[in-house]
């Protein structure tokens, strides 16, 4: 019997979709919250239960729910803590763990990322005449360097955020192509998925630079790379990304995001 589809969808669900079906049973996954967080979880809640997720402040394997007074806001939250099996700190999640190359996949966020992958999430402008700061690295920079394998989550897909080389490097891809990793001393495998409202994107394996794999059914290859700030590697066969399961969906809905924080999927409603 083949999978049930949700008729109706938000570019936020089909961005979580995308992220859990990268995560494998058993992968260690080192995620923020936010569409990683829902990505990671909606993984572990379908095909991967045994999929483990790490908290950078040093919880695992929580069970974050949204309770009636509302989402979690940040780390720090309890709420994000809530039937975690191990409260730990800093070191032994940025460093025992993700320093001795356990971490399977890393999922971070960013303003920027460029066509090798590198993302930045501290600056607009230049690093000289910088015109805005943000957060910052926190320990995306740490990810990058050391996972196995990194996908960095955002949205829009606009040209401004696909510069053909960011403003700054926060959190580092290939840098500026094949071998460099390995050239500074970085042991992760670097950027490998991004995921954008629009498409999934990969890194050719001889040059390091951004590949387009899949695209939102609602979009053409066109649209995509018109939104691109620089030629991305279009092969001759292109997927398109899958829609949520009604079973997806819901879990999304009841469980994951019920206010639609993060996947936008209340105010959809709202506006239909």
């Amino acid at each position: 019997m083949g999978k049930e589809f949700a008729k109706e969808w938000t570019p936020g669900e089909l961005m979580a979709v995308a992220g859990a079906h990268l995560i494998k049973d058993g992968d260690i996954v080192i995620c923020g919250i936010g569409l990683p967080e829902v990505a990671t979880l909606l993984a572990i809640y379908t095909h991967a239960p045994r999929a483990k997720i790490l908290m950078e402040q040093g919880v695992v394997e929580p069970k974050p729910v949204q309770f009636r007074r509302g989402v979690s806001m940040g780390l720090a939250d309890p709420r994000e803590w809530f039937r975690a099996k191990c409260f730990t700190d800093y070191i032994d999640i940025m460093g025992t763990t993700l320093q001795r190359g356990l971490v399977d996949i890393g999922m971070i966020g960013g303003l920027e990322v460029d066509k090798y992958g590198n993302v930045n999430s501290t600056l607009i402008g230049s690093y000289n005449k910088p015109l805005r700061y943000f957060t910052g690295s926190g320990g995306a920079n740490d990810i990058a360097s050391l996972a196995k394998k990194v996908v960095v989550i955002m949205r829009p897909h606009e040209l401004r955020r696909f510069p053909e080389r960011v403003a700054f490097i926060t959190s580092p891809g290939f840098i500026s192509g094949k071998g460099e990793r390995e050239r500074v001393g970085l042991r992760g495998g670097g950027s490998w998925r991004v995921i954008t409202d629009l498409a999934v994107l990969g890194f050719d394996e001889e040059t390091c630079q951004m590949k387009l794999l899949a695209i939102n059914p609602k979009v053409t290859v066109e649209e995509v790379q018109a939104r691109t700030g620089f030629k991305l590697i279009i092969p001759e066969k292109v997927e398109l990304m899958s829609p949520p399961t009604i079973e997806e969906q819901k879990i999304i809905r009841e469980i994951l995001d019920r206010e639609g924080l993060y996947t936008g999927w209340k105010q959809a409603a709202k506006g239909s």
